[in-house]
C-alpha cells in the first residue's frame, strides 16, 4: 500500500494507486448499501459498469502487492551491497504505524459505539448479506488482538482486529518488507559465509510460518521487483502504442478473474496471471520515465489522492461498519437513483473522512522516520 517518492514520479503508476484504493473502498460499501446484483431486475450499462467496478477489491489489492514489490522491494535492490536493516526497518515501520496504529484505534472507537447504540447488528441477516463482518458474529477488540496486529500477526496468528478486515493485506506486506531482504542478504557475495547462511535461516522461517495463500502472493510481489530489470531488456518497452495494448490486457484480465470465466486452474494462477499483466504494465512505465519539471493541476490531483490511498484503505472498513449500522439498520437500498446518490454521498464522506486522518497522521511519517533515525543511527 505504500509509496515511495521517486524522481521523476510515475504518475501513470499513482493512478492505478487511486483506482486500486477506491475499488475497495467503494466495493465494501456497495456491499454494505446496495442491494446485491443478482436481485436487481433489468440492470443498465452503467449500473453494470458499477457492480463490476467495485466488485474487484480482491483484484486491487494484487495490483497492490505488485506496486509494493515495484518500490519496496526496489529500494533493497537499488541499495545492492550499501544495503542496511537499521535505516530500512525504520523507514518501513514509521510508514506503516504512523497510519496503522491510529486506524486500529479509530476501528476500536468505532465498533465499540456502534456494538453499544445497535448491539443486534451482529445478528445472521446482517452478516449474510454485508459480505465484510467477521462469519461468527465476534468482533475480535481485546488488547491482544490489537498488538497482533500492530506487529502484523494478523492472519498468522490472530484475527483481524475488529470489524477492519482489510488489515489481512497489511500483515501479508509486512512480511514480504522482511523476507525479501533476508534472501538478498542471503545471495549477498559482500557478506560473510555465516551472515548469509544466518539470513537463508531467518527467510526460511519466515515462509515456514506464512500461510499458504501469503507465499503464493510473494511471487506477486516479486514480479514488482523485478520492473526496473524486465524494461531494460528492450526499447520497445518505451513504445507509446504499447501501454494502450498492455492496459487493454490489464482490463481483460481484471474482468476474466472477477468474471470467473478462466478455465479450471489452480486457486492462486489468477491471482499471479494478473500480477503479471500489472508488472508489464508498470515495466512500460517505468521505461517511459522522463523528468518533469512540474505537473499539471489534474497530475497534482492525482498524486494527492495517491499519498492519502493507504489511509483510505486503512480506515474505511470502520467508517462503512458504523455508518450503515447507525444510520440503515433495518437492510440496503435498492440499485435506482436514489439508492446510488446515497452510496456516492456515502463514498464522498468516507473519502473526506480518509483525507481528515491523512492529514492528521500519514502526512507526518517522514518526520516521523527521520527523528526515528536521528535517535537510533546517531
Amino acid at each position: 500500500m505504500t509509496h515511495h517518492t521517486s524522481a521523476p514520479r510515475l504518475i501513470a503508476l499513482d493512478v492505478l494507486r487511486v483506482l486500486s484504493a477506491w475499488a475497495v473502498m467503494l466495493g465494501h460499501l456497495r456491499n454494505a448499501t446496495l442491494t446485491d446484483f443478482a436481485l436487481v431486475p433489468a440492470p443498465s450499462l452503467m449500473l453494470k459498469v458499477l457492480y463490476l467496478f467495485t466488485g474487484m477489491g480482491h483484484q486491487a489489492v494484487i495490483v497492490f502487492f505488485v506496486l509494493s514489490g515495484y518500490f519496496v522491494g526496489g529500494s533493497v535492490v537499488r541499495a545492492g551491497t550499501r544495503f542496511e536493516w537499521v535505516p530500512y526497518l525504520i523507514a518501513r515501520l514509521a510508514r506503516l504505524w504512523t497510519v496503522l496504529v491510529p486506524a486500529i484505534v479509530l476501528t476500536a472507537v468505532c465498533d465499540t459505539a456502534l456494538l453499544q447504540a445497535n448491539p443486534a447488528i451482529m445478528d445472521a441477516a446482517h452478516i449474510a448479506s454485508w459480505h465484510s463482518i467477521p462469519s461468527n458474529g465476534t468482533l475480535m477488540l481485546g488488547w491482544q488482538t490489537a498488538l497482533a496486529n500492530i506487529f502484523f500477526l494478523q492472519t498468522v496468528w490472530a484475527p483481524t482486529y475488529g470489524s477492519n478486515g482489510p488489515l489481512w493485506s497489511l500483515a501479508y506486506e509486512a512480511w514480504y518488507y522482511v523476507l525479501f531482504p533476508a534472501c538478498w542478504c542471503a545471495c549477498s557475495s559482500s557478506r560473510s559465509v555465516g551472515q548469509r547462511a544466518g539470513f537463508l535461516g531467518l527467510a526460511l522461517m519466515l515462509a515456514a510460518c506464512m500461510p499458504t495463500e501469503m507465499r503464493w502472493l510473494f511471487a506477486a510481489w516479486l514480479m514488482g521487483v523485478t520492473v526496473p530489470r524486465l524494461a531494460r531488456t528492450s526499447r520497445l518497452w518505451a513504445t507509446g502504442a504499447l501501454g494502450w495494448v498492455l492496459s487493454a490486457l490489464l482490463l481483460a484480465m481484471l474482468i476474466a478473474t472477477k468474471s470467473g470465466r478462466l478455465p479450471p486452474m489452480h486457486p492462486a494462477l489468477p491471482d499471479l496471471i494478473l500480477a503479471v499483466c500489472v508488472t508489464l504494465l508498470c515495466a512500460h512505465v517505468h521505461a517511459r520515465a522522463k523528468p518533469q519539471a512540474a505537473h499539471t493541476r489534474l497530475q497534482h490531483a492525482w498524486v494527492n489522492l495517491s499519498e492519502m490511498s493507504f489511509s483510505l484503505y486503512l480506515v474505511h472498513m470502520p467508517l462503512v461498519f458504523i455508518g450503515v449500522g447507525l444510520l440503515m439498520p433495518q437492510g440496503k437500498l435498492e440499485a435506482n437513483l436514489q439508492g446510488v446518490t446515497t452510496y456516492l454521498l456515502g463514498a464522498l464522506a468516507i473519502s473526506l473522512a480518509a483525507w481528515c486522518f491523512w492529514w492528521l497522521f500519514e502526512r507526518h511519517a517522514p518526520v516521523v522516520r527521520k527523528t526515528l533515525t536521528q535517535q537510533l543511527t546517531t
